[in-house]
């Protein structure tokens, strides 16, 4: 029987007279309450989808960007936000320039976690929106816990409708934490105590300087928090921290403050060592470079059991154009789902992994399909024509 770990803080800590940054998200056992059946939840899912790892179809997360800014230098320019953005997703696409330093040990594992930021299109009340918010705000500080940035009425930007967009607020230096480091990034993490889900960065860390150059990895790392990705290591003790089967256990991550040696060998998972090169371990930022097939499953599966609407939110501005070639309603659904086909023909209903799960025909007008029997989870309505949209099933 493994152990079940919950990261109580998941945040990002750099060190005076250090380049490099480390996390230091503290894991304790055991789960309980909320998390436990969250993650109870999401393990039966994966059981339920073992070749979650192999889904073809990437999930776009509508994401906006709220920058909170005191000073002019903080109210980051478009093409930053732009740039990061498109950095995290060659991170989470595996299209990212350092993959070739990979070791090959690890390559087998290597993954394409699926999942791609997308800025918001339509705003929460239906009008277009480049997906950035800017708010001028007095307050000289943020402390990332307290969640004061994510309201109005504290000087911050209150949140999109979490149900329907990824909230990432970009905010000044927070203070110095623990004696020695400023914080920063921080993420919440389903089945924790918190008010707002979303992720909170330092200004810093979408600039050119923010950590030799590689700060967007933070916004990397702390992604992998919010959809339930959990730390490799475990703290002085060997066990499987990170639930994650295709990773070593290892122990002392957070001390890895070079990426100099190639093999950091503990927990004894001779002869490769920590995975030292994985976005999840604790290392600097310009070391890592993959995510694992491993962490794709649980990430799609956390997506589908606590995210469920994130994949076809109106903030993507995709209801119009799907919904014209397919009407359906309701969506979400608990069960019973009505579309409305132009023509007669074969439809079938599929999940992100591509295998047909329900295969039927339908008559030209008004149809209905019954999904009763269906997990909750992110679904594809295709029909023999070739026109799509997605159905989310929730409900059950």
């Amino acid at each position: 029987m493994k152990k079940i770990y919950t990261s109580l803080t998941l945040c990002l800590l750099a060190f005076a007279g250090h380049a490099q940054h480390i996390c230091i998200s503290q894991q304790s056992p055991p789960m309980d309450g909320t998390a436990q059946q969250l993650e109870s939840e999401l393990q039966r899912w994966l059981e339920q989808h073992p070749q979650a790892a192999s889904a073809r179809e990437v999930v776009q997360i509508p994401t906006v960007v709220h920058i909170i800014w005191k000073n002019p230098q903080e109210n980051l320019a478009d093409s930053l936000i732009h740039r990061t953005v498109a950095l995290v997703n060659k991170d989470w696409r595996r299209q990212n320039d350092d993959t070739v330093n990979t070791p090959t040990h690890f390559l087998p594992v290597a993954a394409d976690m699926g999942i791609e930021l997308v800025l918001a299109s339509t705003a929460p009340d239906g009008s277009p929106t480049d997906g950035i918010t800017r708010t001028y705000s007095d307050s000289s500080q943020f402390v990332s816990w307290l969640e004061h940035m994510k309201y109005d009425s504290t000087g911050g930007k209150s949140a999109w409708n979490p149900e329907h967009y990824l909230n990432i607020w970009v905010i000044r230096n927070s203070p110095t934490q623990f004696g020695a480091g400023i914080v920063l990034g921080q993420s919440t993490m389903p089945g924790l105590d918190y008010d707002v889900p979303g992720i909170c960065v330092r200004t810093s860390q979408l600039t050119s300087s923010g950590l030799d150059g590689f700060g967007w990895r933070t916004l990397t790392h702390e992604l992998g928090h919010y959809f339930c990705l959990l730390h490799l290591c475990g703290m002085d003790e060997c066990v499987n921290a990170d639930l994650v089967d295709d990773t070593p256990v290892c122990d002392n991550g957070m001390y890895h403050l070079s990426c100099e040696d190639t093999v950091v060998v503990s927990c004894d998972n001779e002869p490769f060592g920590n995975m030292l090169t994985n976005h999840l371990d604790y290392i600097p930022a310009l070391c890592t470079n993959l995510f694992t097939q491993g962490q794709r499953e649980r990430a799609i599966g956390c997506i589908n059991t606590n995210y469920p609407r994130l994949p076809t939110s109106p903030g993507l501005g995709i209801g119009a154009m799907e919904y014209s070639t397919i009407a359906i309603h309701p969506n979400p659904t608990k069960g019973a789902l009505r579309f409305e086909a132009t023509t007669a023909g074969a439809y079938a209903i599929l999940d992100l992994i591509g295998r047909t799960l329900m295969s039927s025909n339908a008559i030209q007008g008004q149809n209905t399909l019954d999904m009763t029997t269906l997990p909750d989870g992110i679904y594809l309505l295709r029909m023999h024509n070739g026109a799509s949209a997605r159905v989310v099933k929730a409900g059950n």
